[in-house]
C-alpha cells in the first residue's frame, strides 16, 4: 500500500522471511559461521537456538542457500513427529518411496551411502526443534550412528527456541546432549545494530532512510526490544499510517499509534513530548487500513458503513450539582451527629451531678452530728469535675465536719432544682452511685465447654482439591466465553496433577483452537510419555493428526495395541493402517474386530482385504463368504466380494 508513496520496489518490512534483504549483522553472521564451519569439519549434530523473531528461520534460509549445491539437504519446517514419522519424512526428502518401516532405515543408510559416493553428503535442518518429543530425539540420535569409517553418513542442524535448551537438560536426554558438538544462539540486535537494520532494508528496498527519524529508530529499537521482527512490525505499521495521512515522512504520533497496537511490545508509560498519542476506541492502524481500502477502491463490497447514532447524554452540569448537593448533605449530617455526642456527655454530667446531691442529703439526714445549714449545703458544683471520686466521698466520709462546712457556702437550696433535674433520670446513673463494697465485673466472659467452641483451623488442600478448584473456574470461564482464563485455569490444574487425562485433553482442544498445532500434538504427547497404556490420549492424538493430513504419524500414535482396547480405537487403528498400507497392524487390528464383533460385514471385509495382501488366499475366501453373508453391506460392496471370491477360486485352480 505504500511503496509507491515512499518509493519502494519491494515491501522493506515483510514478515516473512527475503533472503533479498538479508543483511550480515553480528548476531546473523557469528551464528552461520559457526554451523558452517561445524558441517564442513563433519561433526554429528549442531544446535542453534534463539528467541522468537530474532531471525531463526531467515538464518536457516541463508544456510539452505549456501549448502544446496554441495550436499543433499533434508528440510523439516514442521517436525512435530514421532520416531517412525521423523523416519518417513527424512526417506520423503531423500526420494525414497518407503513403505515398510522395519526396512526404512535400511533403505535410508543405503540412499545416504550413495550420496556421500556421489560427493554430496547429507545435512538434516530440522526447524522448531524445540517440538520434537523425547522418541524424534532418540531417533536422530540413532540416526547420528550411521556413519563411515571416517565420516557422518547424515550431519544434522537443530534449529529452535530455548525450550531446546531446558529440554535437553533433562537427565533421560544426556546421551543426545553428548552428542552435540557445537551449539550457537541468537541474540536481540543493539541499538546501532537495528538503525544499521532499518536503513539497510529501507535502501535495499529503494527507499529514503531518513523516512524514519534517528530519535524514531532508537525509539523503534527501545520498545521492540531489539528483537528484529518486532521492528519489521511497527516499521510497517508506522509507514502504513504515514500513508493514510498522506505524510511523506514518519511522525511521532504514527510511531506511537502503531505500539499500541502491536503485541508483546514495550509500549511509552507517558505520551510525553516525543510520543502524543490520541486513544481512541478503534485501533488506528484498523482505521488506517480501512480509509486505504476505500481510497484504493480494493475489495469494494455492497456492505456499506452504519452510521451509529450518538446517544443523549446527561449534562455534565447536572452531576456537578448533585454531587455537591450529596457532599453538602453528608457533611451537614456529620456535624449534626458531632453535636449530638457532645451534648449527650454534657447532659450524662449533669445528671450525675444532680443525682449526687439526693444521696449526699439521704446521708445527711442521718447522721447526728450535721446541722439543718449544713444539711442544706449540697455540693452541685463540685460533681462535673470528677462524678466518680464524688461518689466514694458521699459515702466514706460522710460524718467529716471540717471539709464540707469550711468549703460550702450558707446557702438555700430549694428543691425547685433537684426535683426538677431528678424526674427524667433513668435508674443507671442510680446504680452506679451505690455502694461498691467489692469490684464489680462489668463484662463476665464465660467459656463455654470445649466441645461447643468454634474452632479455626488453617487446612492445607491437596494437589487435587486444588487442581478441582482451578478446574471449576475454569469451566466457568469458558461458560463466560473467557478462553484466556480458561486457558490459565486449566494449565494450573494440569501443572497440579499431570495424570489428569481430561484436563489435558481440554488444554489441547484450546491449543488447537488457537491454531497452536505444535503444543497441542506436544501436550498430549508428554501425556502419552507419563502413561503410555493412556487410550484416550493415543486416540486424541491420533484424531488431531488425521485433521493435519498427517496419517502415518496418526498411526503411529496407535501402534500401540492396549489389552482390552475399545471398538473406537481399534476401529481407527486399522482404517489407518489400510489407508498407510500397513498390512500387519490392520489385520491385527481387523481380526480383533471380527473376533468381538462376529455380526459386523465391514471387519470381515476388511480382514479379508489384508489376508489377501498377506497372500492367505484360504482364509481370505472365509473372510469373504462370512462377509458376504452377513447384512449391512451395499450392493457395490457385494458385487466387490464376489468378484474376489471368483478370482481366489481361479487362484486355487491353478494351483
Amino acid at each position: 500500500m505504500y511503496l509507491t508513496q515512499f518509493g519502494f520496489e519491494q515491501a522493506p518490512f515483510s514478515l516473512t522471511p527475503n533472503t533479498q534483504l538479508f543483511h550480515g549483522l553480528p548476531p546473523h553472521y557469528e551464528a552461520i559461521q559457526t554451523v558452517m564451519s561445524a558441517l564442513n569439519m563433519g561433526e554429528g549434530v549442531v544446535k542453534l537456538t534463539g528467541e522468537v523473531g530474532t531471525g531463526k528461520t531467515m538464518v536457516c534460509r541463508m544456510l539452505i542457500e549456501q549448502l544446496e549445491n554441495d550436499f543433499a539437504l533434508v528440510y523439516l519446517p514442521n517436525p512435530v513427529l514421532d520416531g517412525d514419522g521423523l523416519r518417513f519424512a527424512i526417506a520423503n526428502e531423500l526420494g525414497l518411496e518407503a513403505t515398510d518401516p522395519h526396512r526404512l532405515v535400511d533403505q535410508i543408510q543405503a540412499k545416504l551411502v550413495e550420496l556421500r559416493e556421489q560427493g554430496k553428503p547429507a545435512i538434516a535442518l530440522i526447524d522448531e526443534a524445540q517440538a520434537l518429543s523425547d522418541e524424534a530425539l532418540e531417533t536422530i540420535r540413532l540416526f547420528g550412528n550411521l556413519e563411515t569409517v571416517t565420516d557422518k553418513l547424515l550431519q544434522i542442524v537443530l534449529i529452535g527456541q530455548p525450550e531446546l535448551d531446558e529440554r535437553l537438560q533433562q537427565h533421560h536426554l544426556r546421551q543426545f546432549r553428548q552428542r552435540i558438538t557445537f551449539s550457537a544462539r541468537l541474540r536481540s540486535l543493539s541499538l546501532e545494530e537495528a538503525v544499521a537494520y532499518i536503513d539497510h532494508r529501507i535502501s535495499v528496498s529503494g527507499g529514503d532512510t531518513n523516512v524514519f527519524k534517528l530519535s524514531q529508530k532508537k525509539a523503534i529499537w527501545r520498545a521492540a526490544s531489539g528483537i528484529p521482527r518486532i521492528i519489521n512490525q511497527l516499521c510497517h505499521k508506522a509507514l502504513l499510517l504515514a500513508v493514510s495521512t498522506n505524510k511523506q515522512k514518519v511522525i511521532n504520533q504514527h510511531l506511537f499509534d502503531a505500539m499500541k497496537d502491536t503485541y508483546v511490545v514495550q509500549k511509552p508509560k507517558v505520551q510525553n513530548a516525543i510520543f502524543m498519542g490520541v486513544a481512541t476506541g478503534m485501533s488506528v492502524v484498523n482505521s488506517a487500513l480501512t480509509k486505504l481500502a476505500q481510497q484504493e477502491k480494493q475489495g469494494a463490497s455492497n456492505i456499506e458503513r452504519a452510521e451509529i447514532p450518538k446517544l443523549k447524554k446527561t449534562s455534565p452540569v447536572v452531576w456537578i450539582i448533585g454531587g455537591f448537593s450529596l457532599s453538602l448533605a453528608l457533611g451537614g449530617f456529620a456535624v449534626s451527629q458531632q453535636q449530638t455526642l457532645i451534648q449527650n456527655e454534657q447532659n450524662d454530667l449533669v445528671t450525675t451531678s444532680v443525682m449526687l446531691a439526693p444521696i449526699e442529703n439521704a446521708a445527711v439526714i442521718n447522721s447526728p452530728t450535721k446541722s439543718p445549714v449544713q444539711t442544706d449545703s449540697v455540693s452541685l458544683y463540685q460533681a462535673p469535675k470528677e462524678a466518680v471520686t464524688r461518689v466514694q466521698v458521699a459515702e466514706e466520709k460522710v460524718v467529716s465536719p471540717t471539709k464540707p462546712v469550711t468549703k460550702t457556702q450558707k446557702q438555700e437550696v430549694t428543691p425547685k432544682p433537684v426535683v426538677a433535674k431528678a424526674e427524667p433520670v433513668k435508674a443507671k446513673p442510680v446504680v452506679q452511685a451505690k455502694p461498691i463494697p467489692e469490684p464489680i465485673l462489668i463484662a463476665k466472659v464465660e467459656t463455654k465447654p470445649e466441645q461447643e467452641q468454634m474452632k479455626v483451623e488453617q487446612v492445607e488442600l491437596t494437589a487435587e482439591q486444588l487442581a478441582e478448584k482451578s478446574i471449576a473456574r475454569a469451566e466457568k470461564a469458558l461458560n463466560a466465553n473467557d478462553a484466556r482464563t480458561a486457558f490459565s485455569e486449566y494449565n494450573k490444574a494440569l501443572k497440579l496433577v499431570p495424570t489428569d487425562e481430561k484436563t489435558r485433553q481440554k488444554l489441547a482442544a484450546i491449543y488447537y483452537g488457537r491454531k497452536d498445532t505444535r503444543r497441542a500434538v506436544n501436550l498430549l504427547q508428554q501425556g502419552i510419555r507419563l502413561n503410555e497404556k493412556s487410550e484416550a490420549l493415543r486416540l486424541a492424538l491420533a484424531k488431531l493428526l488425521i485433521k493435519e493430513q498427517q496419517p502415518e504419524a496418526a498411526l503411529s500414535s496407535l501402534s500401540y495395541m492396549p489389552d482390552n482396547a475399545s471398538e473406537e480405537y481399534l476401529a481407527l487403528r486399522a482404517g489407518l493402517a489400510q489407508q498407510t498400507k500397513n498390512v500387519e497392524i490392520a489385520e491385527e487390528s481387523y481380526k480383533e474386530l471380527s473376533e468381538r464383533d462376529p455380526s459386523n460385514a465391514r471387519w470381515w471385509l476388511g480382514l479379508a482385504i489384508q489376508q489377501e495382501r498377506q497372500l492367505e488366499y484360504a482364509d481370505a475366501k472365509e473372510s469373504y463368504t462370512k462377509a458376504l453373508g452377513l447384512v449391512g453391506i451395499s450392493k457395490q460392496t457385494q458385487a466387490f466380494i464376489r468378484d474376489r471370491l471368483q478370482l481366489l477360486n481361479s487362484l486355487e485352480g491353478e494351483e
